[in-house]
């Protein structure tokens, strides 16, 4: 006991911030390094306002993402679930019923978050649900439903170009590639289901179609130029933009380009790599004072700069959108809440 106390613990046992704090030879060593903790502001909460009639269709759209009896059933991704229990034996997984409502869970959890995230994000996803939706209803009038995992059968449809699949179906080797079946093998209820769907998809992208404000977004300049940025907060220029859609970082960069923001750089999987050293270079405190670059003020990412990277020449993160699992908030936090940061406080501001 005397040994684990005395010698292993004080080695082998991680210490949290608290503990060098509160530990005298630590917090002395620490501060001959240099070295500091930031201290954590609480989380700043931002509010945007939707005018009456914005404020209506986000309502009517959440109440129809959510409820699965009177708004959308989400069928469209449940098709192996209504064909007889011989076929799917036959062709399918015996988690066929499991997988089709783990499917349709997911596309429901995905719209929520879109919504959330952004308007631009959620009408994209909006319509590609309406597109794949229509898809299923021409071929219900053409009379054969084809079911293709590996496959965009969708587009196939939506073009007209029925033949291609019908030329795939016959030349693939691979059985599992893509099955077609007659309606009369569906249950009336997947039938009647689509046909529910499509005019509560139609309603819905043909409203938020016309839909072009974005209180969101005319919040996030208000705050950028107002507070975000201001020197008594941000005292290295430097900010973080988190969300969890890859669409909405593409918008929210092209928007504030064109809104003469252009010192900034939207990263994502597809350009992590190439903008590595860019993102070293201006954001993490930790490289040679002589190679530290000022060419970059904003960084908006997805979750791909949300651990495994040092930001930490930023002291302000915006979370455009939360993500549901907390963890994920705090790996993004974890960025600029580092040893070694130029600041003496984090500032988080959570829309």
């Amino acid at each position: 006991d005397e040994i684990r106390v005395k010698v292993l613990e004080p080695i082998i046992i991680r210490r949290t911030r608290t503990d060098i704090r509160n530990t005298e030879e630590y917090w002395e060593d620490i501060k001959a390094q240099g070295y500091t903790f930031p201290d954590i502001e609480p989380p700043k909460q931002i509010l945007y306002q939707m005018d009456e009639e914005l404020s209506d269709l986000y309502d009517e759209t959440l109440n129809k993402l959510k409820d699965t009896k009177n708004g959308l059933r989400y069928f469209r991704y449940q098709a192996i679930k209504y064909l007889p229990a011989e076929i799917k034996k036959k062709f399918f997984n015996k988690n066929a019923d499991i997988i089709s409502d783990s499917l349709a869970k997911i596309m429901k959890t995905l719209l929520v978050k879109r919504i959330d995230s952004s308007f631009e994000a959620f009408k994209m996803s909006l319509k590609r649900y309406y597109d794949a939706n229509t898809a299923m209803v021409k071929m219900i009038e053409n009379g054969r439903i084809y079911i293709a995992p590996k496959l965009g059968v969708s587009e196939y449809i939506l073009n007209d170009d029925e033949q291609a699949l019908q030329d795939i179906l016959y030349e693939s080797e691979d059985p599992d590639l893509i099955q077609a079946f007659s309606v009369e093998e569906f249950d009336s209820i997947f039938i009647e289901g689509i046909h529910h769907d499509q005019k509560i998809l139609e309603s819905l992208y043909n409203k938020w179609k016309e839909i072009n404000q974005d209180p969101k977004y005319d919040e996030l300049v208000h705050r950028i130029k107002c507070e975000l940025m201001d020197k008594s907060i941000n005292d290295n220029h430097k900010l973080i933009v988190f969300s969890e859609s890859k669409e909405t970082t593409d918008y929210l960069a092209k928007r504030l380009r064109k809104d003469n923001f252009t010192s900034l750089i939207s990263v994502d999987s597809s350009n992590q790599r190439d903008l590595t050293d860019i993102i070293e270079a201006n954001f993490d405190a930790n490289i040679k004072l002589e190679d530290q670059l000022n060419d970059i003020d904003i960084i908006i990412t997805t979750e791909v700069l949300a651990e495994g990277v040092n930001l930490h020449r930023s002291n302000v993160i915006l979370n455009y959108d939360i993500p549901w699992n907390a963890t994920r908030l705090m790996q993004r936090i974890g960025r600029v809440n580092r040893i070694g940061t130029p600041s003496k406080r984090i500032y988080i501001y959570n829309f």
